[in-house]
This record gives C-alpha cells, sequence and structure tokens, in this order.
C-alpha cells in the first residue's frame, strides 16, 4: 500500500489525497499532485518521502524558520500600522498576532503558529524533485503561507501565489527579503 489514501481528483485539475506526517507537522496532510501537468502518485509519493526527511535535515528546517522569522516580522510592522490607522477595527487579528509573539519571543518555531497543512506535489523536472507546503498563519489570516523546495534548497516563504519550484529566480522576490 502507498503514502497515499483517499485519492481523488478535485475540481483544479489536481488529485488530492491524504498522507501521514511525521516531520514539520505530525499530523494527517493532504496532499495535491498537479496532475494536470504530469505529475503522477509516485512523484508525489517521492516528494512526500523528501518531506518526511526534513525532520533530519537542520539546514533546511533552519531555512523555513529563518523566511517565515522574516515572513511574521515583516506582517508584524503592516498589521500595527494597521491598527494604527484603523483602530480596533481587527482585534481577533491582532490577539491571534500577539500570540504568535509572544512565542515567538519565547523562542517557540513559528511552524507550530501554521495551521491546515497540505503539500503540494509537482513532476520533476532535470531529475529535481520539488514541491510546496502551505499552512495557515495568524500573521497573515487573509492568505496561506507558502514554503517551495526544489531538491535541498528553500526557495521561497511567503504568501501563496500559485508559483511552482520550477520559475525563475526573479519570481520568489518577496518584500520582507529587502529588510
Amino acid at each position: 500500500m502507498g503514502m497515499i489514501r483517499d485519492l481523488e481528483p478535485d475540481y483544479s485539475g489536481y488529485l488530492q489525497g491524504i498522507f501521514d506526517s511525521d516531520s514539520i507537522f505530525k499530523c494527517e496532510m493532504n496532499v495535491f499532485i498537479d496532475a494536470e501537468n504530469g505529475a503522477t502518485e509516485e512523484d508525489a509519493e517521492t516528494c512526500i518521502a523528501h518531506y518526511n526527511d526534513l525532520k533530519n535535515r537542520k539546514d533546511i528546517l533552519d531555512a523555513i524558520e529563518e523566511g517565515l522569522t522574516k515572513y511574521f516580522l515583516f506582517m508584524c510592522d503592516k498589521l500595527s500600522m494597521m491598527e494604527e490607522e484603523y483602530g480596533d477595527d481587527y482585534p481577533e487579528v491582532m490577539a491571534d498576532l500577539d500570540r504568535v509573539k509572544e512565542g515567538y519571543r519565547e523562542g517557540r518555531s513559528l511552524t507550530e503558529f501554521l495551521s491546515e497543512p497540505s503539500l503540494y506535489a509537482y513532476k520533476p523536472r532535470n531529475g529535481e524533485i520539488g514541491y510546496g507546503i502551505e499552512g495557515s498563519s495568524l500573521w497573515d489570516p487573509d492568505y496561506s503561507c507558502m514554503i517551495i523546495i526544489r531538491n535541498n534548497t528553500v526557495l521561497f516563504v511567503g504568501v501563496t501565489g500559485g508559483l511552482t519550484p520550477w520559475e525563475e529566480e526573479d519570481e520568489y522576490w518577496c518584500p520582507w527579503d529587502e529588510e
């Protein structure tokens, strides 16, 4: 039996299933396979195996945490400016942000504040694997957070926006990378 259960097509051209994550997230995770562009269940299982091995890759976990930290600190500034401008229009968002800030100050990993994780698996190119890890973040409640990995390199940590592991380097630009 394979790693993926309950595999079926979804409305967007992906195949969707479930797998057991024992890496960054310790839960059942959704997997979305980019079947419309040629990715297979076997490709997804290769991505899942790589993802599950991240728990043994401090270098990659550190790069993910660094990217999440930049994204989080950038959004803290933006949300603070919004609070100053709009007052108490966002009490739940600010309460969630305060909770994340407290955890951050305590040294907790920001991945602990991502929820509803999913893995997006893509067809390999030139012998390289690539996938995205998506989750909801408390510091950017309007958008999901995407972590894009190609082989053993974290290419992008930021707002989900249709990026894949196969974009040109300049496509992964984020304003928080400038600070």
